[in-house]
């Protein structure tokens, strides 16, 4: 049975530096390192990535096989994705899951989730404050069925939970080197050109923004 729902909230950074640290896979073990623990590429190709990532919480620990494609310039989709290990991600098993992120700048009216002061808020067309939008398509098997609030509820906990402790280390980052609009000798933005620094897609991202 098919049940898709979107998560959408504000996310105050540019779109290159969103999509940055998206990129950055190797800050995922050390900014989240309560629940991620290791981070393996399996495959790479200019807009594609197979990789293997380790988790833990508690007494579980799982790994997560999962392809992320990123489609310029801010559309990350993640798919093919497979769990081994004990734990609530294990039941991901039972089903095919897709999502879909994309980050713009807001050009209307609307009613959104503020994600510091995770209550709602009303934008107009000339708040141009970037937005954070995930749309995940879920196939479950019948008997989870009813259980579809309570998996929608945990999976956008988590993606919340991430997406702010993300957000904290990007304006820490301002506050040390300046602002992050996307400027080539901006010392935000130096240390993502040198070649030692490793992203995700490196040269199709510089391409996009630079």
């Amino acid at each position: 049975m098919k049940y898709s729902f979107v998560q959408k909230y504000t996310f105050p950074v540019t779109i290159a530096s969103a999509v940055a640290l998206y990129l950055d896979c190797e800050h995922y073990i050390f900014l989240h390192e309560g629940i991620e623990t290791k981070y393996n590429i399996i495959n790479l190709t200019e807009n594609k990535c197979i990789a293997e990532v380790h988790y833990q919480s508690g007494i579980f620990k799982w790994k997560q096989i999962s392809t992320t494609e990123y489609n310029a310039p801010a559309e990350l989709k993640q798919y093919d994705i497979k769990i081994k290990g004990f734990g609530f991600a294990a039941l991901i098993n039972f089903f095919k899951v897709r999502t879909t992120l994309k980050y713009y700048e807001n050009k209307e009216e609307c009613e959104i989730l503020d994600i510091e002061k995770n209550e709602n808020i009303f934008l107009n067309k000339n708040d141009k404050i970037v937005i954070s939008e995930i749309t995940y398509d879920i196939n479950m098997p019948f008997f989870l069925y009813p259980f579809k609030k309570i998996i929608k509820k945990k999976l956008e906990s988590i993606k919340l939970k991430k997406d702010l402790e993300d957000l904290y280390f990007i304006k820490r980052r301002i506050s040390l080197f300046g602002t992050d609009k996307p400027i080539a000798n901006s010392k935000y933005w130096i240390p993502y050109f040198k070649k030692s620094y490793f992203l995700l897609f490196k040269e199709k991202f510089v391409k996009t923004f630079f």
